[in-house]
């Protein structure tokens, strides 16, 4: 149940603990302490010729490369590419930075008569309730946008969807009483609300700039209408459902972001989108994307196993077609 801490036996399946080993045994090397400032490229700018990058002396090094993978972000992406070249290196699109898209987040939450074990199990809900999901119920509703109850949560004291975080308007003594009593009633549900995307929600070049002299990202973001009527609806629904479920008080916590996608969308459109399917870049064809900025919608569930699928369809895509790209 303490998995989002870590795993000291190597028994979570992410990537340090499956892909790491694997790819420093077959002789990856990570550069620690070492920052990309921008991607080279050739002259006429269709080929890129490798990184430039600050190491952990603050000097500027060069490391020449026969495929460029960038994978540093949603965020950072696009400001190594805006930082690459005069209007964005891979931006003949225009769309460089654009369609960034953040799920909609909070949790509702309640406390019992009954022991709720809240402390057993892990973070993560192990059910998930999608009756507000599919598209055609949004004529009903007169707004567009899904949204994925994650129920049965276990709360640990202080982690994401803690105890203590259910109720950060307290203090003190007040604070101490709550957690004695919610550590043993409380339960929470919480909600992956989709993000629709929009041109106006996108990551910039600052007027401010790193230590390194390299402009930073400005980040611009919107909930579109739609959005916030899926918010509400939502937000009337959990409080139903705890109430209906014999809550003796029940509260929705603030509304938060997570789960941060775009700016470097893909599309099979070369004039609207920044890569095709498998993260190339449609300008430079041995640049390439990875990450969750090449989703083009958000939809409203958790990314990761869709982040994986891609990251691994695009992996072997460059083992079968390295021969062509580099």
């Amino acid at each position: 149940g303490w998995c989002d801490a870590g795993c000291p036996i190597g028994a979570l399946a992410n990537p340090l603990a499956v892909y790491l080993p694997q790819a420093t045994n077959h002789g990856a090397k990570i550069m620690y302490q070492s920052t990309v400032s921008r991607v080279l490229t050739n002259a006429k700018g269709d080929r890129a010729t490798g990184v430039e990058y600050f190491d952990a002396d603050g000097q500027k090094q060069v490391l020449n490369a026969k495929v460029v993978v960038l994978a540093a972000f949603t965020i950072q992406n696009p400001r190594i590419l805006w930082n690459s070249k005069d209007g964005g290196l891979a931006n003949s699109s225009g769309t460089l930075g654009q369609f960034v898209m953040a799920h909609f987040a909070f949790n509702v939450y309640g406390l019992f008569k009954d022991q709720t074990q809240n402390y057993l199990g892990v973070t993560g809900g192990d059910m998930i309730g999608q009756d507000g999901y599919p598209k055609d119920l949004h004529a009903k509703r007169g707004h567009l946008g899904s949204y994925t109850w994650e129920i049965g949560n276990a709360m640990k004291p202080n982690d994401l969807l803690g105890v203590a975080a259910s109720r950060p308007d307290l203090f003190g003594n007040p604070l101490h009483a709550f957690m004695k009593t919610a550590s043993q009633h409380l339960a929470t549900m919480s909600i992956v609300g989709e993000n629709l995307p929009l041109a106006s929600s996108r990551i910039t070049q600052s007027g401010r700039k790193d230590r390194y002299g390299m402009p930073l990202a400005r980040f611009d973001h919107d909930l579109a209408p739609d959005d916030l009527k899926t918010f509400e609806a939502a937000r009337k629904e959990g409080q139903a459902v705890f109430k209906a479920a014999g809550a003796t008080e029940q509260w929705v916590g603030q509304r938060a972001h997570q789960h941060f996608m775009g700016g470097t969308i893909m599309g099979q459109d070369p004039a609207a989108s920044v890569t095709n399917s498998y993260g190339q870049t449609h300008d430079v064809a041995n640049l390439f994307v990875a990450g969750p900025g090449l989703f083009a919608t958000s939809g409203a569930v958790n990314p990761t196993f869709t982040l994986h699928a891609l990251a691994t369809r695009t992996a072997k895509y460059l083992s079968e077609q390295w021969g062509s790209i580099a």
